[in-house]
């Protein structure tokens, strides 16, 4: 059986970092992505990005508010979330 390596208290601390440092830069990303669906394509399947277009290539059931709901939850953007369900 794979015994992992132990991990040094140091190189513990600096993951830590990292990874603080990766959260915050995930929901930035995922504030942008939201704010431009809300912006051009609320309501629609998906946003074309280059022409901030709302399109429906699923049935126009708002695919992206659909897909997006448990994302905005696990980050902790729950006025998002709310919005989105309602």
């Amino acid at each position: 059986a794979y015994i992992p390596p132990a991990w040094k208290e140091s190189e513990l601390k600096e993951l830590a970092r990292v990874a603080l440092a990766r959260k915050g830069r995930v929901k930035m990303a995922m504030e942008h992505a939201w704010n431009g669906y809300r912006t051009f394509a609320w309501g629609t399947d998906e946003l074309l990005p280059l022409t901030n277009v709302g399109q429906d290539n699923w049935g126009g059931i708002g695919a992206t508010l659909v897909d997006s709901l448990s994302t905005l939850w696990l980050l902790g953007m729950k006025d998002e979330f709310w919005e989105a369900r309602d």
